[in-house]
């Protein structure tokens, strides 16, 4: 009896051994797992070890799907795609702005056609105009000279350009005239400015004007005689040398305010 029961309290001795050790053999490699999982975090709080991984994993779908997602509308940009087709659009805009200066060249140039034969025309009326003058003049007995010099005007650079007026021979008496002059300045013998003006006015030619002095120009008076829409400049000046004398120069507009 006394070795059946030494034998059973060994044996019930040997099961809960036997436990301890199956129990601590499971525990090793659970420990042992979580030090893996987990190597941050401390051992201790073994339960939350397991709570804390299933977050990384939501983390770590949600970058996942975060960046995922904004690249996907990206190609959302192809619209800007038909930008070339904006830069189609320019090129075809010069094209007007090219047709418009083909158009307007020829107007531009007809226009300048058009301006300068009517110049021209009104620069031959002009001269037709100022001779039948001078013809009524030397009718009258007014006595009359060409080929003047230089000299016999008081302000010759009024008349006469700087370079002519320097270069000036009086063997073959070539000078150059200032723009604006019609014709040629007239001389006229023996009579003064103040004579001669009462006589321009009283020819037939000037029937009609009216006749309106406007200032002083190149050494003598300066007369508007208008009619209509027709307006002549006239300069009478005294020749520089003694003795009366008197130039009559016809202008086509005014000396004292030369178009620009």
């Amino acid at each position: 009896m006394l070795l059946l029961s030494a034998l059973l309290h060994i044996g019930l001795l040997a099961i809960p051994i036997a436990s301890d050790q199956q129990t601590k053999l499971p525990e090793d490699p659970k420990t042992d797992a979580l030090t893996k999982t987990v190597s941050l975090n401390k051992p201790q709080k073994a339960g939350n070890s397991k709570s804390r991984s299933k977050p990384k994993q939501k983390v770590k779908t949600k970058p996942r799907t975060t960046p995922r997602v904004p690249p996907r509308p990206s190609p959302a940009y192809q619209p800007v795609r038909p930008s070339p087709v904006a830069s189609q659009s320019p090129v075809v805009s010069p094209s007007p702005p090219e047709q418009k200066s083909a158009n307007n060249s020829p107007d531009t140039d007809a226009n300048e056609k058009d301006s300068s034969e009517q110049d021209s025309k009104f620069a031959e009326l002009q001269n037709q105009f100022v001779t039948q003058v001078f013809e009524e003049l030397t009718a009258s007995g007014g006595n009359e000279s060409f080929g003047t010099a230089p000299s016999d005007f008081p302000q010759p650079e009024a008349f006469f350009t700087p370079a002519s007026i320097a270069a000036y021979n009086p063997a073959d008496g070539a000078i150059d005239l200032l723009p604006g002059i019609i014709n040629a300045p007239r001389y006229h013998e023996r009579v003064s400015p103040a004579d001669l003006y009462p006589i321009v006015q009283s020819i037939s030619a000037f029937q009609g004007f009216q006749f309106e002095q406007i200032g002083e120009y190149g050494g003598g008076p300066l007369y508007a005689a208008k009619k209509g829409k027709s307006v002549y400049y006239i300069n009478l000046v005294k020749v520089a040398r003694l003795g009366k004398g008197s130039f009559l120069v016809f202008w086509e507009w005014n000396p004292l305010k030369p178009p620009a």
